[in-house]
C-alpha cells in the first residue's frame, strides 16, 4: 500500500506539500468540440455553477510541439475512460493549454494536424498569464490543481501517460476523488489528502517495484553472473596451464 503523493512520484510529478501557488478560476476562450473557427467563453476548471471538479490537469502545448503529442491523445484516451467510470461531478477537469502568443490559425492548424476530436477543452491563454502564473518555461508541462486551484504537484517534460507508473495514478486519483468526503480524514481538497493511504496496486509491474524485489532479483543475478564467470576463468587457467 502506497500513499497519494507517492503514487504522483512514480508518475514523474513533483509533489509540492505546502503549495502557495493558487490559480484563479477565470474565464478564457476554448476550443471545443473539435470546431475550429470558434471559441467559448469558459472557466479553466470547468466550474458548472457553484460545482467545480475536484481535480484540474492542466496540459501546456504549443503548436508544432512533437513531443506534447502523444500527451496529447493520451489525455483524450484518459478523459474517454473517466467518462465511462465516473459522475460529471467526480470527473477530472482535463484543459489542454496553449501559451506564448500562438495565433488562433496556428491552434486550429495544429489541431486539424492530429486529428482533434474536442473531447478536452484547449484553452487559449493568448497573453501567457497562465504560462507566467506557474512559471512555465518549456513544454510540454503539467500541473495538478485541487477544486480551488491549489497546485499540489507539477511536471516539466512529457508525462508517460502509457506507463504502470500513470496507470497507477489515474487509479489513484479516481480512488481519492470518490472517497474524499470521507469523515474519517481531515479535509476533501485533494492537495491537504497526500498522505492518503491507497489501498490499491495499479498493476503486477508496479507491484514488483514498490515491494523492493527489483533490487534483490538485480543482486542475486548479478552474483550468479560473477560467480558463472569466476568458474569459467579458473576452467580457462586450468586447462591453460595443463596444456
Amino acid at each position: 500500500m502506497a500513499n497519494f503523493s507517492q503514487f504522483l512520484e512514480r508518475a514523474g510529478f513533483q509533489v509540492l506539500f505546502d503549495s502557495k501557488t493558487v490559480v484563479a478560476n477565470q474565464v478564457y476562450p476554448v476550443f471545443v468540440d473539435g470546431k475550429v473557427g470558434r471559441t467559448e467563453q469558459q472557466p479553466l476548471l470547468c466550474s458548472s455553477g457553484s460545482n467545480t471538479p475536484p481535480l484540474s490537469f492542466l496540459y501546456f502545448t504549443l503548436p508544432g510541439c512533437e513531443n506534447c503529442r502523444a500527451g496529447l491523445l493520451s489525455l483524450h484516451s484518459l478523459a474517454e475512460r473517466m467518462s465511462h467510470s465516473m459522475s460529471a461531478a467526480e470527473r477530472m477537469c482535463i484543459r489542454v493549454v496553449v501559451s506564448d502568443w500562438p495565433t488562433q490559425f496556428e491552434i486550429e492548424q495544429d489541431l486539424r494536424d492530429i486529428g482533434w476530436s474536442g473531447r478536452v477543452g484547449v484553452v487559449w491563454d493568448a497573453v501567457g498569464a497562465l504560462q507566467e502564473r506557474l512559471s512555465v518555461v518549456a513544454v510540454p508541462s503539467s500541473f495538478l490543481l485541487d477544486d480551488e486551484g491549489r497546485v499540489f504537484a507539477l511536471n516539466a517534460g512529457p508525462v508517460s501517460f502509457g506507463s504502470p507508473g500513470f496507470e497507477g495514478l489515474e487509479t489513484a486519483l479516481c480512488y481519492v476523488i470518490k472517497n474524499r468526503a470521507d469523515g474519517n480524514i481531515q479535509g476533501v481538497h485533494l492537495a491537504g489528502r497526500l498522505h492518503q493511504e491507497i489501498p490499491v496496486e495499479s498493476s503486477a509491474a508496479v507491484m514488483f517495484l514498490n515491494n523492493n524485489k527489483l533490487s534483490f532479483v538485480w543482486l542475486v543475478a548479478a552474483f550468479a553472473l560473477c560467480y558463472s564467470l569466476i568458474r569459467l576463468f579458473l576452467r580457462l587457467r586450468k586447462n591453460f596451464d595443463g596444456s
